[in-house]
């Protein structure tokens, strides 16, 4: 990573002799000079390799800003780092420009030194990423679970699925909780974090991709987790729109997105529908849910919405329920693709706060969730032929 520093403070300039970690070094631009105009500093600029420009407190603060803006424009790649005092005015509008970072200036240059070091880990992350792209990971696009009726299960099976991808694709997965009002993944898998949905949609700073992927709460041997948002004030604040837009940038960087979705067919799962894939269409064998799944599907077909790709899951089946599975396949007018039995150890599981899939390979419903993977993956063929009889649910 090639730094350039522009100030005529005198520890500054000598800053490029300074011992740093491997892969930073700073580097010598001789037509760049702190006395010349923001627009012959970005020309002298055009024919060098550089990575990251740091603007030195002794500038005037017009000048960093105009140079960070005029920088986002004609050197994208590069990032800006200020390196002075942050009062709280100088960082309100830095936050409108480029400027990535405001660091506070220490005699021996320190701080300075974790700051390139964050920047150059974020570009380690830039690099795998497109690395994964060449080897072939394409993105797989979101994959949805959806069940319009509270209680079936959905968190469940979203946070096994993600698991099960997870350890064929570590690094490669993200779980998204959507469901903006009950969202319980962060509870289940006792995850402690400020960088919610909210957050990530709510940055003032430019989309980027490797800051975000470090940001993510991570499972041991499992997915990257991206959590609803905290409080019921901050979940008010989204819209269609701006969930749509994050969904889409996060499937080009990730090779599985899951998204579990909360009840009803709400503004946040209809963004997660409308950028899917493959949909896991969640039910349990209770009359009410199933006719509230059936009306759901029926309305997101006639609006062409749903995903080529579909699992349709049943949950907690019992065959002591007093509806059969043929019953409830003709009211879907599709056939259930995978069966999970009822399981005390499921929930317990979700009280330990760790998938159900961590500490359990075997099992009826350990198959079912990794026979799902296996078909999220493409591995087993999820050509569905209809069931024509509508049922007595209709």
């Amino acid at each position: 990573m090639n730094v350039v520093v522009i100030s005529e403070h005198e520890s500054l300039v000598a800053y490029r002799g300074t011992a740093l970690p491997d892969g930073i070094r700073v580097i010598d631009v001789p037509e760049v000079s702190p006395r010349a105009p923001v627009d012959q500093l970005i020309a002298a600029l055009d024919d060098s390799v550089v990575d990251v420009v740091v603007l030195g407190g002794d500038l005037e603060d017009q000048y960093i800003l105009g140079a960070a803006e005029a920088l986002a424009i004609g050197h994208p790649e590069m990032d800006v780092i200020a390196y002075r005092l942050p009062d709280t005015e100088f960082l309100a509008a830095a936050m409108k420009t480029r400027v990535r970072d405001v660091v506070t200036p220490v005699e021996d240059h320190s701080t300075l030194d974790q700051a390139l070091i964050r920047l150059h880990e974020a570009a380690t992350v830039r690099r795998e990423l497109i690395l994964a792209r060449e080897r072939n990971q394409e993105p797989t696009g979101a994959i949805t679970v959806f069940g319009p009726k509270g209680g079936v299960g959905k968190s469940t099976i979203a946070v096994n699925l993600a698991q099960a991808l997870a350890a064929d694709a570590p690094n490669e997965v993200l779980l998204i909780d959507l469901d903006l009002v009950g969202g319980d993944v962060a509870d289940m898998l006792q995850i402690d974090t400020d960088f919610t949905v909210a957050r990530a949609i709510n940055n003032d700073s430019p989309f980027d991709p490797a800051n975000l992927k470090l940001s993510l709460a991570a499972l041991p041997n499992g997915p990257l987790v991206l959590p609803a948002p905290a409080s019921l004030v901050e979940a008010d604040h989204l819209d269609f729109e701006s969930m749509e837009l994050l969904l889409k940038r996060v499937v080009e960087m990730f090779t599985y997105v899951v998204v579990d979705t909360g009840p009803g067919s709400t503004e946040a799962s209809l963004a997660a529908i409308s950028v899917a894939r493959q949909m896991v269409i969640t039910t349990n064998p209770d009359i009410g849910a199933v006719r509230t799944l059936v009306r759901h599907i029926d309305a997101l077909d006639s609006l062409g919405l749903l995903p080529p790709d579909r699992h349709v899951v049943l949950n907690q089946y019992d065959r002591r329920s007093g509806i059969g599975t043929s019953d409830i396949e003709a009211a879907l007018g599709r056939p259930i693709n995978f069966t999970l039995p009822p399981d005390r150890t499921v929930q317990a599981a979700a009280n330990e706060g760790v998938p159900y899939l961590q500490n359990r390979s075997r099992g009826a419903v350990a198959a079912a969730l990794y026979e799902l993977a296996n078909a999220v993956r493409g591995e087993v063929d999820a050509t569905e032929e209809p069931v024509r009889s509508k049922g007595w649910f209709r």
